[in-house]
């Protein structure tokens, strides 16, 4: 039960925090990481909810933590780019090895950090070395429309759909986000 519970929590102390409700995210915050300190599953999560807080220590000391009780959890390493520089997480993420998923993992989670600019610019980053990734494509024009750059990011969403007919989400932002 604490795992169910404490994933409930979790989940509303990251939307309380998005929202900017702080009090309330981290009053959450505190509560599920209490009933989740023995799975190991949710500590993306809850790294994620560190980051919002823009408490990058104690996002990295989740980190450090996850990857000591499973070195497997390494997989999750991509999504923490952003945090590629801070100390204690030397060595732990190497770009120059990262695959079409692993920048698609990146870019993702700085979205989900609201940091538009930053994520415009892994992008193109990341499109150097895989400019055919339609989905690559479409984050960069998500992220620049965000920007309210809207030309470029019409070009951009245009560009993944020219791509990959099949990408729905390029297609529902260039039908309904882009004028």
């Amino acid at each position: 039960m604490n795992y169910h519970y404490g994933k409930i929590q979790l989940n509303q102390a990251i939307i309380a925090i998005q929202t900017g409700n702080l009090r309330k995210g981290e009053n959450l915050l505190a509560e599920a990481e209490g009933k989740l300190k023995a799975w190991n599953t949710l500590q993306s999560d809850l790294a994620l909810a560190y980051l919002l807080l823009h408490e990058n220590s104690k996002a990295v000391t989740i980190i450090r933590d996850a990857l000591y009780q499973d070195p497997e959890w390494k997989e999750h390493l991509p999504s923490f780019y952003v945090l590629k520089d801070e100390p204690g997480m030397e060595g732990l993420i190497d770009e120059r090895k990262f695959t079409e998923r692993d920048w698609i993992n990146a870019v993702s989670f700085l979205g989900e950090l609201n940091r538009d600019e930053q994520a415009a610019s892994v992008c193109q980053e990341a499109l150097l070395q895989f400019p055919q990734s339609s989905y690559l494509h479409y984050l960069f024009g998500k992220a620049l429309l965000s920007m309210k750059k809207n030309e470029e990011a019409r070009r951009e969403l245009q560009w993944a759909v020219n791509l990959d007919l099949s990408n729905h989400e390029a297609l529902d932002f260039l039908k309904h986000s882009v004028r």
